[in-house]
């Protein structure tokens, strides 16, 4: 079973208990991973409010479903709050996960605000997120910034997303997170600690986004390096084409480039899709 669970919404009060679907913010942190069709579930209960440009969050996880049907029993708090702040919004978050077979424990706090602003006909748009993460023995930081402009109907913008390191032993990671949205779509960056060797990874890119004739266009260039010891783990080109035939069919392509640094194999990735939606 992908889901099932029982929901209950009234004025402004939402409840969820059984096997649901979880995703906060841009699902950097937590989110279900919605490419295939099982996508990554949580057995669990959980309560949120929605009212006045509040918005919060607390769930209790039993239990985290796999894409492959597998699963790992946990014992996890989620807990996210966010407040609207004129054209943007503020966000505080908790993240402790408890592995109930190994015991292991991550507890992540963060802050994220993402807003834009309005400058003639320009518009300035910009997000930061500061967010500490400990085990019992290790623990390390993760910044992220991202400002750009909407002009004239295409989006460009320049951010950095670092996970940081514990002196080379332990990297920032998000196991929780959609994280193929982020770091390059060729997925060699998934997990900071495996795929970097605990070094961190600093990845600085560009994006451009824009609609041509109806179809929606999106570039990244990514450029990786290691927190720790200064290893160049290589660059990678993403584009991504999508649209909409009408109001139930969708067909998008996309691809990834990766050309390897210091370390790593040079990869290319390329998908082709037909959606319908009912």
């Amino acid at each position: 079973w992908n889901r099932a669970q029982v929901s209950y919404n009234k004025d402004g009060f939402g409840a969820v208990v059984g096997r649901q679907r979880i995703i906060l913010d841009d699902a950097r942190f937590v989110g279900n991973v919605g490419w295939r069709a099982n996508e990554v579930t949580y057995d669990a209960a959980t309560a949120t409010y929605k009212k006045d440009g509040v918005d919060i969050f607390l769930g209790f996880v039993d239990q985290r479903n796999f894409l492959n049907g597998t699963a790992q029993d946990q014992s996890d708090i989620l807990f996210n709050v966010g407040y609207k702040v004129g054209s943007g919004k503020v966000s505080a978050f908790a993240y402790l996960l408890e592995n109930d077979d190994t015991e292991a424990k991550l507890d992540t706090y963060g802050v994220k605000y993402s807003g834009s602003t309005m400058a003639d006909d320009i518009k300035v748009i910009y997000s930061g997120t500061l967010a500490t993460q400990s085990t019992d023995d290790f623990s390390a930081m993760y910044y992220a910034l991202e400002g750009g402009a909407v002009v004239s109907g295409v989006t460009l913008a320049l951010g950095n997303e670092t996970m940081g390191s514990d002196d080379g032993d332990f990297a920032f990671y998000h196991p929780y997170g959609t994280n193929h949205k982020f770091n390059g779509w060729a997925d060699k960056f998934l997990n900071t600690n495996a795929n970097t060797g605990g070094l961190g990874l600093s990845d600085t890119y560009v994006k451009a986004v824009t609609k041509v004739s109806g179809v929606k266009l999106v570039g990244f260039y990514h450029t990786f390096n290691s927190v720790e010891d200064d290893v160049d783990f290589g660059n990678e080109l993403d584009l991504l084409a999508v649209k909409k035939l009408d109001d139930t069919f969708t067909v998008g392509a996309k691809a990834a480039f990766y050309s390897a640094g210091d370390t790593g194999v040079d990869t290319t990735k390329m998908w082709a899709w037909v959606q319908a939606k009912f």
